[in-house]
């Protein structure tokens, strides 16, 4: 029997929470499908778990999922992400923002 990859059985847990909704959970794994950590390396997948755990207001899913979008040149869409979570008070977009200009 193979011994699992480091992490692996930490994304298996994950993946469960994040499938029964749990909004910190599909921003990790989102995260994790993001690095390639625990599970392979799947921007799309990434993007899919991000925008769960965004669309329940997890800040830290919308901050990044405003940072794919800068990366594939979608500035304008990354800018409305960010002015959203800036006027919330959202220190990481506030610094994001600021780099826009």
């Amino acid at each position: 029997q193979q011994v699992p990859a480091p992490g692996s059985e930490a994304a298996r847990w994950y993946e469960r929470a994040a499938e029964a909704g749990f909004p910190k959970a599909q921003y990790t794994l989102g995260m994790l499908f993001l690095d390639g950590s625990g599970l392979g390396k799947d921007v799309k997948r990434a993007e899919l778990w991000l925008r769960f755990a965004a669309r329940q207001g997890n800040a830290e899913a919308k901050n990044n999922l405003a940072t794919l979008h800068a990366q594939r040149g979608e500035v304008d869409q990354a800018a409305e992400i960010w002015w959203q979570l800036a006027r919330e008070g959202e220190p990481n977009a506030q610094c994001n923002i600021g780099m826009c200009f």
